[in-house]
């Protein structure tokens, strides 16, 4: 059997390469599309006027100016470790865009919801860096709420989670 001509196989590779390469964004899109809508522990690579890179896990996402709690900012400075709810995904000319947010209504509720995961939490309103009203049916006056829903606070810069028991969880 006679091998193929070098210039079909050297444009073969390249294309196969090329396809490769597509199939590992898609696959890399699905994956963090997965994710959108949860929260993720990030660290803070770098910090430049109207974004924060952030490293998620070795991949790199945005916390926009949009995005962040401005009485975090001294918060917002390379090297530090926080929860990141992940906001957006999405796949544009080759190029996988993941974006962060701290300003989210879910962000309290889901961490709340990754301490204490047999309780539904619901964040009725929130004013980022000042409070939130939390929806709950988790005994509000057990220690280990309180415990976690200090904890949370100091997450959130000691923002204050007032909670409140609904009957039927009605959101």
């Amino acid at each position: 059997m006679a091998s193929l001509p070098r210039k079909i196989v050297r444009i073969s590779r390249v294309l196969l390469d090329q396809f490769l390469a597509e199939i590992r964004l898609a696959d890399d899109f699905v994956r963090w599309n997965r994710r959108r809508n949860h929260i993720m522990e990030g660290i803070i690579r770098k910090r430049s006027h109207d974004y924060i890179e952030v490293d998620l896990n070795g991949k790199t996402a945005l916390l926009t100016k949009r995005n962040w709690v401005q009485k975090e900012m001294f918060l917002y400075e390379p090297g530090r470790v926080l929860f990141f709810h992940i906001y957006s995904v999405t796949l544009n000319n080759d190029n996988l865009s993941i974006v962060l947010s701290r300003r989210s209504k879910l962000l309290p509720q889901l961490l709340l919801k990754s301490h204490l995961p047999m309780y539904r939490f619901y964040c009725r309103k929130r004013f980022p860096g000042e409070k939130s009203r939390i929806v709950t049916d988790a005994p509000i006056r057990d220690s280990k709420i309180i415990e976690v829903r200090d904890r949370v606070s100091r997450e959130l810069s000691g923002e204050i989670l007032e909670m409140r028991n609904s009957d039927g969880f009605n959101k």
